[in-house]
């Protein structure tokens, strides 16, 4: 029977579950996201010394619980001005989120814990994204993966019939951020 009895597991299983998902449902976006945003965005490399370039950040709602701008601009002497016009849409009913490029181009958004995550490919390249909701802003990261050249690695102590692998690549480039709110 051990330290509880299958009725106060089962009360306690059932306590947990309407805590997480309470807590899933109070997040608070779009409201604590909406504003303007600045700062001074990271971009480290493994092959050249870092960069830095300045990044203004814009959210706002479009359509009322469904759609939200996406505005992010960076400002570099080196690069020019380089503006990411897009679009965060939520299915009706559901917690599925969608980064509009406004190209045809969707990427899947999931939404925990105050943070977006999306992965998604380009050629032979993996991208993780996450744009998190801080006490004092935004916080933005986007990992650059080449899927090329794995790393492809096994425990030594199992079973032939059940060998396990994994793959694992190595992260050549990031770009990091927190952006202050302004408005």
């Amino acid at each position: 029977m051990g330290l509880f009895s299958t009725f106060e597991f089962m009360r306690l299983l059932i306590f947990a579950f309407t805590f997480i998902s309470l807590n899933l449902f109070a997040q608070k976006f779009p409201k604590d996201w909406i504003g303007t945003y600045s700062g001074t965005m990271v971009i480290g490399s493994i092959e050249r010394p870092n960069d830095s370039i300045f990044v203004a950040f814009d959210l706002h709602e479009i359509d009322k619980d469904s759609s939200w701008s996406y505005l992010m601009t960076f400002k570099s002497e080196k690069y020019g001005e380089i503006v990411k016009d897009y679009v965060i849409r939520k299915k009706a009913h559901s917690t599925t989120f969608l980064l509009d490029e406004k190209d045809g181009i969707l990427i899947d958004m999931s939404l925990f814990d105050h943070s977006f995550y999306s992965v998604f490919e380009l050629g032979e390249t993996m991208y993780i994204s996450t744009l998190s909701r801080v006490s004092d802003g935004i916080y933005f990261d986007l990992f650059i993966v080449p899927r090329t050249n794995p790393r492809i690695s096994a425990p030594e102590s199992e079973e032939e019939g059940n060998k396990i692998e994994v793959v694992s690549y190595k992260t050549t480039m990031h770009q990091t951020a927190l952006l202050k709110k302004h408005e």
